[in-house]
């Protein structure tokens, strides 16, 4: 039997997330999937796992076995982002907060860039709209991309949240 649960913002929040999914395996509820915004649960005995998200832009092998060595097991592989779990005390993902750090920036400036892009083509598509004459039942292409700037605009925003309480942690 399956589970399902939103995502409540691994771009913005990770930590929150990754908490629901520790609070989900202790439960007997362990993620074996993630799609469009949901997570995928089966059921399984109780385990104090704990997880934890990575967002690399690409995913090779070595990167795998090298955090399978430390402990952690993928679960979702995705370019962009992975998410590990492993039993509690183990040790984390990232060992010093400038590696943490260096994997959001890339990930801030690719979002940010996109989230440019797609506002820059919204403005034209909506300005084009309405200064011209062009209209006729095509509004519903400035949805496409609306989409991709929420799409990228939130992940540009949480990642420099995540900066922001990564540098303010205390050691």
């Amino acid at each position: 039997m399956n589970k399902y649960r939103f995502c409540s913002g691994l771009a913005i929040f990770p930590e929150h997330d990754m908490k629901m999914l520790s609070d989900m395996s202790r439960s007997g509820w362990h993620l074996v999937g993630f799609s469009g915004l949901m997570y995928k649960f089966e059921s399984g005995d109780s385990m104090p796992y704990i997880y934890s998200v990575n967002f690399e832009k690409t995913v090779d092998d070595n990167m795998i076995d090298i955090y399978s060595e430390s402990g952690w097991e993928a679960i979702v592989l995705n370019n962009g982002y992975q998410i590990f779990r492993a039993t509690e005390g183990t040790a984390p993902i990232f060992s010093d907060k400038q590696s943490e750090i260096d994997i959001l920036k890339e990930q801030k400036n690719l979002c940010g860039k996109g989230a440019l892009i797609s506002l820059a083509i919204l403005i034209v598509l909506i300005l084009a709209f309405y200064l011209t004459d062009i209209r006729n039942g095509l509004e519903f292409l400035i949805v496409i991309p609306m989409v991709c700037f929420i799409f990228t605009f939130f992940p540009f925003v949480g990642s420099m949240f995540h900066i922001r309480r990564i540098r303010n942690k205390k050691e």
